[in-house]
């Protein structure tokens, strides 16, 4: 009775060609690699190196002065592939570009005036003056603020020299510290300033203001009638028209024009 099977040969023949074929498709697959990965994209979407999910406001700014510094402007779509998160989500964070923009200026502003205040410099009128300088020759050198004054003057103008903007009002909060940490009897008079928890400063000192945004220099109104408050209003005005003023057009800033205006400010 004839067996329904395969004679040796040919199931040999078969195993052969069956190998063949398993062969000559994983050498197509590993010579058609970028095909293969077109493929496996298309069954999973890709994901970004960062999985940053939840941006916290100070990430946001931190991550806002690394591009403003390099680049001299800031750039929201470019910041948040920078970050790893969506364009909805950078805004979310940070309300607005000019926002943030403010944001990143007065933190930067913060490091100038910790830098300024790392020296030791006289107590009074001549040590209020002397951090001012300090500052002024910082802000010549800063190329990015520079150049972003240059390159958008109208966004600067805003968010430097608005009156309500952040930036002017944190700056005018942070010159009324001053006062009172350095500026002493001379400036603050004999008694301590009630809304400053440092009381007045007498003699050397190089006592710094905090650098965290998370603690920022109390908010002091100046509607309210404080003398002190008042005095630093003008004297950031003043400031700003000789250091900004001259940016905006073009110019480097020039200090020696200020100082005789603040001095006489402070008697």
């Amino acid at each position: 009775m004839r067996q329904n099977v395969l004679e040796p040969s040919h199931a040999h023949l078969i195993h052969l060609a069956y190998r063949h074929h398993r062969h000559s498709r994983i050498a197509r697959g590993r010579s058609g690699e970028d095909r293969e990965t077109a493929v496996a994209d298309d069954r999973e979407p890709s994901a970004p190196v960062s999985t940053v999910r939840v941006l916290s406001h100070a990430t946001a700014v931190h991550g806002g002065i690394r591009h403003f510094l390099s680049r001299g402007m800031l750039d929201m779509n470019m910041l948040a592939r920078e970050l790893a998160v969506s364009r909805a989500t950078l805004y979310r964070t940070v309300r607005s570009r000019d926002a943030l923009l403010g944001d990143v200026l007065i933190s930067l502003g913060r490091r100038s005036v910790d830098l300024a205040l790392a020296e030791r410099y006289p107590a009074g009128v001549d040590g209020v003056i002397e951090v001012s300088r300090r500052f002024a020759r910082r802000l010549q050198d800063a190329e990015a603020l520079r150049w972003f004054a240059q390159q958008e003057p109208e966004a600067a103008h805003r968010i430097l020299l608005a009156p309500h903007g952040c930036v002017h009002a944190r700056a005018v909060d942070v010159q009324r510290e001053l006062f009172v940490r350095i500026g002493g009897p001379e400036i603050c008079g004999r008694e301590p300033t009630p809304s400053s928890p440092h009381g007045s400063a007498s003699g050397l000192t190089d006592r710094r203001l905090p650098r965290s945004l998370e603690a920022p220099v109390p908010r002091v109104p100046v509607a309210q009638g404080d003398p002190l408050a008042d005095r630093a209003f003008l004297y950031i005005r003043v400031l700003e028209s000789v250091l900004y003023g001259p940016m905006l057009a073009g110019r480097r800033p020039d200090f020696a024009l200020a100082e005789p205006a603040l001095r006489a400010l402070l008697r």
